[in-house]
C-alpha cells in the first residue's frame, strides 16, 4: 500500500533556502502526498523542540520571514498546503489581510498551536469558506472539549500525542487513541497523529488508529545546511522511501 497520502510531511520554511523548500515540494508531488505542513520561522515558539527550533533560527537569520512564502510555487492541484505559525503574526498583519492572503497563495489552512478552541471565535469571521483553521485535541483534553473542538473541524484534524515539544520519543499512543476514538464519535474530519513520530515504525503505529501521521523533526534532521541540495533532497527522499518499506 502506498502510504504516503497518508502522512503530512513538516518542513520548515527556508531551512537551509527557500530553494531546498521548494525542490522537498516537488519530492512530495512525486511521491503522491497530499497534505503537506509549511512552518514558518518564529523567534520564540511554544510547541517546536530543539531541532526545529534551530532551523527556525537558521533561516531566521537568512531573511526567511512569512512573507517569503511567496517566492514558493505551490501545486495546489498535486497537495493541500497549510502553514504552521504563530497567533502574533495574523495580529501583526491583521487577521483578514492575512487569511485572504494566504488563499490567494493558494493555501489550505492553517495550524496555529497557540490559538486556542475560544479564540477561534475572533477569527472566525475573518476566514475564507474554503480555509481551515485546524484544530488540535490533545492526551489532556477534555472530553467535552473534544467534542466540541471536533464537531467544527476543517481540513484535518491534529492529535498531539504527548504533552511534550516535537522531537520527544514517543512509545505508546494509547492515551491519544481513546480521544481519537472519541473524536470519531463526532466527526468525519481525517485525525493525524502528530509529535514523536520519527520512523516507519512509529508512522505505522500512530496509522493504525489514526488517519494518519506528522512528521517533522525526523525530515528537518536529514537536513544539512552546508551539504548541498541535491545531498539533502536525496536524504529526505531516503528517508519517505524507508517510511513506505516500513509499511
Amino acid at each position: 500500500m502506498n502510504i504516503y497520502s497518508r502522512i503530512i510531511p513538516y518542513i520548515t520554511l527556508g531551512y537551509p533556502d527557500l530553494e531546498t523548500t521548494q525542490a522537498f515540494l516537488e519530492l512530495c508531488y512525486e511521491l503522491g502526498i497530499k497534505r503537506i505542513e509549511i512552518g514558518i520561522p518564529f523567534s520564540d515558539p511554544m510547541a517546536d523542540g530543539p531541532v526545529i527550533q534551530e532551523a527556525n533560527d537558521y533561516a531566521l537569520a537568512r531573511g526567511i520571514n512569512f512573507r517569503s512564502l511567496e517566492a514558493l510555487r505551490i501545486d495546489t492541484d498535486k497537495a493541500d498546503h497549510y502553514v504552521m505559525t504563530y497567533a502574533n503574526l495574523f495580529y501583526h498583519y491583521g487577521p483578514a489581510d492575512t487569511f485572504q492572503w494566504l488563499t490567494r497563495l493558494g493555501y489550505r489552512g492553517a495550524i496555529i498551536p497557540d490559538l486556542s478552541f475560544e479564540q477561534r471565535d475572533d477569527f472566525a469571521a475573518e476566514v475564507p469558506e474554503d480555509f481551515a483553521l485546524v484544530p488540535f485535541i490533545a492526551t489532556t483534553t477534555d472530553d467535552g472539549r473534544v467534542e466540541a473542538i471536533t464537531s467544527r473541524s476543517a481540513g484535518f484534524i491534529y492529535a498531539v500525542s504527548s504533552p511534550n515539544v516535537t522531537g520527544q520519543a514517543v512509545d505508546n499512543f494509547s492515551l491519544i487513541e481513546a480521544k481519537i476514538s472519541l473524536a470519531r464519535q463526532h466527526t468525519s474530519t481525517p485525525i493525524f497523529i502528530g509529535f514523536g513520530i520519527k520512523d516507519g515504525q512509529t508512522a505505522a503505529k500512530a496509522m493504525a488508529i489514526a488517519d494518519g501521521a506528522i512528521i517533522g523533526t525526523a525530515l528537518i534532521q536529514c537536513i544539512q545546511p552546508d551539504a548541498g541540495r541535491e545531498r539533502n533532497i536525496s536524504a529526505l527522499r531516503q528517508f519517505l522511501q524507508g517510511l513506505q518499506l516500513a509499511d
